[in-house]
């Protein structure tokens, strides 16, 4: 246990470095933090069945949050027209119990975090760098569907967020298809208020909501001029 609160504590120092626009920190503990929890896994590779979990109450994964900054960096991160990324890293607390369930939310957070801090530093990606971001979000993606199966975890935002950044990453890469597709989806739950994430903020809602619009509106125009 001691090294699943020791990736917390590295998780939520590489959170607030990403707020505060320190990238190679922010990476630095976000590595970190998966390191630990790697090491969790093997020391306890003889963990229950991950379906003794069920009883415990789905909750939102708290985001971390600098006040009077959220949306500043929110707007910094997202001008002059360009598609917007969902930027606020998330944190985890371990639960007093451990479980594969547990390992693999808490990775799922680590791993967007992560990834979401090499889509923010460089605006210039090459293919080959937005090829990897599109593997990590994947990851992700797949480790939240491991640790939701029961319904221990409410996931909905971290979800709604990586396919936002997927279809951006998508987009960049002339996958403009893909990108609409991954969106339909997006805007299937935020117009229906009881699937939509209860945490996301006004401007978070508004950018998603912008994406949606230039990507499923202005994208078949640029595919077939192409």
């Amino acid at each position: 246990m001691n090294h699943v609160r020791r990736a917390s504590y590295l998780n939520g120092n590489g959170a607030t470095s990403l707020a505060l626009g320190d990238y190679s920190k922010a990476t630095r503990h976000f590595k970190n933090s998966l390191k630990c929890l790697m090491q969790a896994l093997v020391e306890n590779a003889d963990m229950g069945d991950i379906e003794a979990t069920t009883s415990t109450i789905s909750r939102p994964i708290p985001r971390c949050r600098l006040d009077g900054m959220d949306e500043q960096i929110a707007s910094a991160n997202n001008q002059g027209g360009k598609p917007y990324i969902y930027s606020k890293a998330l944190i985890f607390y371990p639960n007093t119990s451990l479980t594969p369930v547990d390992i693999a939310f808490y990775s799922s957070v680590v791993v967007f975090n992560l990834v979401l801090t090499s889509h923010r530093k460089s605006s210039n990606l090459r293919e080959r760098d937005l090829a990897k971001l599109l593997a990590l979000y994947d990851l992700v993606l797949q480790l939240i569907s491991a640790s939701t199966r029961t319904g221990k975890y409410d996931s909905s935002h971290l979800v709604l967020a990586t396919l936002n950044n997927k279809s951006v990453v998508h987009s960049e890469l002339g996958q403009h298809r893909v990108a609409r597709q991954v969106l339909y989806y997006v805007w299937d739950v935020l117009r229906t208020p009881v699937r939509r994430p209860r945490i996301l903020d006004p401007w978070e809602i508004e950018g998603i909501s912008l994406n949606i619009f230039l990507m499923m509106v202005n994208a078949p125009n640029v595919a077939e001029a192409a």
